[in-house]
Parts: C-alpha cells; structure tokens; sequence
C-alpha cells in the first residue's frame, strides 16, 4: 500500500495505490488505529478516481516533524567548525541515546523536489538526506 497526498481544486487530498481516498480521510485520523485495523480500513475503501495534482509532503499540516540523533562525521565536523562550544555537539555525538529535536511543522514541509524556502539573511545551509519512520501511539 502506498499513500500519498496530492493537490486539488478542493483542497489536498490523499490517495492509496494512485486512487484518491474519501475527502474526509487523512493521516491523523489513520494514525489513530492500530495497524492491523488501518490496514483493514484502509483495504476496505472504495477505489475512488485517479489521483491527480501536483504530489504535496506526505503529512497532514497540523502533524510536527521531529529528528533524532545526528548524522554524518562531516556533520559533526561542520558543527564544531561553526560553533564556539563545539563540545556540546561531541557530547552529543558519544551519547547513549540520540538527541530528539523539533524539525518543523507539517504546514512548512515540502514534497521532494519541490522548492524550499530560506530566509534571505542565511549565509550557510546544509541540506541533508533523510529517512522518515511513522510510529502511532501504540508504537507500531
């Protein structure tokens, strides 16, 4: 199964499998089953029309983004060439357990290969690839 959210005339919308799903179904209210009865629910839907419109980020507007841990040595290189207590980040990168930290909200994030807005005053931006992992509340 694969969902995704697309852009239409009257509002985003996600599909399954390239089929849009009912207007009133979205990510939060999904995330609120366990799995095997999302999956149930989910199988149990009508085949709705071809999904079209642009591909918007795979999130419902009011869900966070949040990371953990860090990432490559080059990062923790850079992070102590722009920092002046570059022992927090060590600390950081020889811990136990990875940091959690807050990336964005849902409204901000955008859909790969769509353009990402940065503030004109930047000087230094370092995009990096990521992996997302989903988790509900009953930790599946």
């Amino acid at each position: 199964m694969f969902l995704t959210r697309h852009q239409t005339t009257n509002g985003p919308r996600w599909a399954l499998d390239g089929h849009f799903l009912p207007a009133e179904v979205d990510l939060s209210g999904l995330m609120a089953f366990p799995q095997a009865a999302m999956l149930a629910l989910l199988r149990s839907l009508p085949f709705g029309k071809l999904a079209t419109g642009e591909h918007l980020a795979p999130l419902d507007p009011m869900q966070e983004v949040w990371a953990a841990g860090v990432t490559y040595l080059r990062s923790r290189e850079a992070r102590r060439a722009e920092s002046s207590a570059a022992s927090v980040y060590d600390q950081v990168y020889a811990a136990e357990r990875p940091e959690l930290f807050f990336k964005a909200s849902g409204w901000r994030v955008v859909n790969s290969g769509c353009p990402a807005r940065i503030r004109r005053d930047s000087r230094w931006n370092v995009p990096e690839p990521e992996i997302v992992l989903l988790i509900n509340s009953y930790l599946e």
